[in-house]
């Protein structure tokens, strides 16, 4: 970067710790003791794909969590009656309280700012959970997921960029598309991988880009997320620098 001199504008960074309701809380404090049980029964082997998953879930909407864990109860993943009674526990505790306080905070937040914003998610049930929240403020949305075809992907940039305010993303709109008429980033869950982070934000953040970009990183309180936001936003800084400049 310094041989070529490029130049870009600045980022602003935000992390958004929203206090969950009581049953968001417990909720999320079953799935860790799930995940920590079973995780001291291996005799600390690195975490299994599914526990992992399902704690990555936890964070990011009850949609994502109920969704994880009606699928496993249907595959019958999890052959121990004690797992099958505490997973069942969890899918009837997320299923009653699906309005949760990440979603209601990002709808306040999307209708008062001006401008193109770009919302990423991890997982599918949690972008179905924000069309509705953009549903429920009347926002105009448009969406982009891996599961679309090429032309579907071409169609929703173009929805985003000519007419809809908001986009909300999967992972896979952090990959190889040029979003920089936008100027606002919103990490509604975090991918556990930082770099994934940066691609996401590198969308919007890159050459071409000519205002200030936002980046506001959300997360509920009391879990791994706001741990991880705390080292990535607080210690190294990392949402307002640049690749080159870590």
């Amino acid at each position: 970067r310094s041989a070529v001199d490029v130049r870009l504008p600045p980022r602003v960074a935000a992390s958004v710790v929203v206090s969950p309701a009581p049953a968001e809380a417990q909720l999320y404090r079953m799935v860790s003791d799930f995940v920590a049980q079973r995780y001291e029964e291996s005799g600390g082997k690195p975490l299994d794909f599914a526990l992992h998953l399902l704690q990555r879930q936890a964070g990011s909407s009850t949609h994502a969590l109920c969704r994880a864990a009606g699928r496993a109860l249907a595959e019958e993943s999890w052959p121990g009656e004690r797992d099958r009674r505490d997973l069942e526990e969890i899918l009837d505790l997320a299923s009653r309280h699906l309005q949760g306080s990440k979603g209601q905070q990002l709808g306040r937040m999307l209708s008062s700012r001006p401008g193109k914003t770009v919302v990423f998610t991890e997982f599918t049930a949690t972008l179905d959970h924000l069309a509705e929240v953009c549903e429920q403020h009347s926002l105009r949305y448009a969406r982009f997921s891996g599961a679309m075809s090429r032309a579907e992907k071409d169609a929703a940039i173009t929805h985003f960029r000519d007419e809809a305010d908001v986009l909300l993303s999967t992972g896979s709109g952090g990959e190889g598309r040029n979003l920089q008429f936008a100027g606002t980033v919103i990490n509604f869950d975090l991918p556990w991988n930082p770099m994934r982070l940066e691609q996401r934000v590198g969308r919007v953040h890159r050459i071409g880009q000519t205002k200030e970009v936002f980046v506001f990183n959300f997360c509920q309180a009391g879990t791994v997320e706001e741990q991880l936001l705390r080292v990535l936003h607080d210690k190294i800084n990392m949402f307002e620098l640049v690749v080159g400049e870590m």
